[in-house]
């Protein structure tokens, strides 16, 4: 039992060199407003819990898709107003009057408690309510999702004009780049409960003017409205009003209309778009009775070299702890390590300071087997270029090979030296060789030079380097596909100092020469 206590100490001091931005889901909570990022796709979500539980940004690559006229949260709460995404309920448009209609019975408002308001009331008394209580923010490898719930039947004033005590649970969830908003609601009254809650969202788009924007409408009709605005149960067909409703050019429409039958896809979705320059805002009506925003960009090349990390921002700053690192983790190596070996009993102090000796010597093979590597490629790839007449081949050749093994990147990086340097001297069929030898290079590197000449050297079969890459990529992305060899070799050395965990070292290990009598 003790033994195992090794191997926990050593995991969580190689889990805690590993910075916390590798995941690219978090939630964070500050006062009334949790904050849902995801930093992949560069797109955050925030939602004010006490105004409304509105989700009054988000923010794709920077720039806020939804409209919200407010400079500070404290001016949103002091005076809250429709914006972002509001909640509407119990009922989410005009009523044609003071009353509503359920299970054969007329429930008149009350005007005179003030909460409903107009001779056609609408969109509820819900929008900007502070009784929104929040339930729980989290996040894991694959989303961030922020629940809160809203207890309608506590409120007197709520259930004298809508006498259906029920609670409301919304849960907002960013996946992908995706918004998810999904309702659920609790019906705790002994008779049925009239149903008509909806959202009313605020989009906006910032690469061009509304008069630039163009809507396209999956769907095939049109409701009729009376000059109230409610529906008069009438329809026609849109293209009576829209001669093409895949493209409408909003600077010619003035529009607060209802549209049905919708348009679905082989995956039963309806999609209504809004496209600007170069941004074009989708949502997404599935067949799941989940309602998804999904807002897609024109990528720039600086988006695509910024993406593997989150930002070129964020990849800058963390390089630039690289030479602090490094010359703190020499100048305190011996006291890290006496200190390290110190948290465990006197019996077991000589394994570990033997397994963290080992780990410092599978860091700087790592660090040779990459030099190793890298050189190769470069060598290739000077000798290919030289025969192309690249000009600067002895230079693009090496940048090039050491490019190669940017993950996720390295075959784009790799490519531009000798494409850049070659302007004006390659031909189209010069390139195309250039293209293939990048690829072929890059191919190799990766799948037979990488397990091969890093698993030797860390002791490490090339099943288990392979698995290890695909493991920690899917974990961490670009950042899992860096560590994933150092990690899982440090593991393997953990695991051959725990007697219990031995057998799982000897299989990440290299094939141990013996012969079939099993005999050394």
């Amino acid at each position: 039992m003790k033994r195992q206590t090794l191997s926990v100490a050593l995991l969580l001091s190689i889990a805690v060199a590993v910075p916390a931005a590798a995941q690219p889901y978090s939630a964070r909570r500050d006062g009334d407003v949790v904050r849902l990022e995801d930093t992949r796709s560069r797109t955050s979500i925030s939602i004010a819990v006490s105004v409304g539980n509105i989700a009054f940004e988000m923010k794709v690559n920077g720039a806020n898709v939804l409209w919200w006229p407010y400079s500070t949260v404290e001016e949103f709460k002091a005076k809250p107003g429709l914006s972002g995404i509001p909640f509407l309920g119990p009922w989410a448009n005009r009523l044609d009057e003071q009353a509503f209609y359920a299970n054969g019975t007329r429930y008149a408002f009350d005007m005179a408690l003030g909460n409903v308001r107009g001779a056609i009331p609408i969109h509820g008394f819900l929008t900007t309510d502070s009784h929104w209580q929040l339930v729980e923010a989290k996040s894991d490898a694959r989303s961030a999702w922020v629940t809160s719930r809203l207890e309608f039947y506590k409120q007197p004033a709520w259930m004298k004009q809508f006498p259906f005590a029920h609670t409301i649970e919304i849960t907002h969830r960013l996946r992908s780049g995706v918004l998810e908003v999904a309702t659920a609601i609790h019906n705790m009254s002994a008779e049925p409960m009239p149903v008509a809650v909806g959202f009313h969202p605020y989009f906006q788009l910032t690469d061009s003017p509304r008069d630039e924007w163009t809507l396209s409408i999956g769907a095939r009709t049109r409701w009729l409205l009376a000059p109230t605005k409610v529906p008069t149960g009438a329809t026609q067909q849109i293209e009576q009003l829209f001669p093409d409703p895949r493209a409408v050019a909003l600077r010619d429409y003035d529009l607060d209309d209802v549209f049905g039958d919708l348009i679905r896809d082989a995956a039963g979705r309806a999609v209504m778009a809004v496209r600007g320059k170069t941004q074009k805002l989708e949502v997404l009506n599935p067949s799941t009775d989940k309602t998804t925003i999904r807002v897609q960009q024109t990528q720039s090349f600086t988006d695509l070299l910024s993406r593997g990390f989150g930002s070129l921002t964020e990849a800058l700053l963390a390089a630039s702890f690289i030479p602090f690192l490094a010359f703190f983790m020499l100048t305190w190596q011996e006291h890290a390590r006496n200190a390290t070996v110190a948290l465990f009993p006197l019996e077991y102090r000589r394994d570990a300071h033997t397994a963290l000796g080992q780990i410092a010597g599978m860091v700087r093979s790592f660090m040779v087997g990459n030099l190793l590597i890298a050189m190769i490629v470069g060598s290739v790839s000077t000798v290919v270029f030289g025969l192309l007449h690249v000009p600067f081949f002895y230079f693009a050749g090496f940048v090039s090979g050491f490019l190669s093994l940017v993950p996720y990147l390295g075959v784009i990086l790799a490519i531009l030296p000798p494409l850049f340097l070659g302007i004006g001297h390659l031909s189209v069929a010069e390139a195309g060789w250039i293209f293939l030898t990048v690829v072929a290079s890059h191919l190799i590197a990766m799948n037979v030079l990488y397990p091969k000449i890093l698993g030797k050297r860390l002791q490490l079969n090339p099943l288990a380097v392979t698995i290890a890459l695909l493991t920690w990529a899917w974990l961490w992305g670009a950042l899992g596909l860096l560590l994933a060899v150092p990690l899982t070799a440090g593991m393997k050395i953990i695991f051959d100092h725990v007697e219990s965990l031995k057998p799982i070292g000897a299989w990440l290990g290299e094939e141990s020469p013996q012969n079939g009598n099993g005999k050394s």
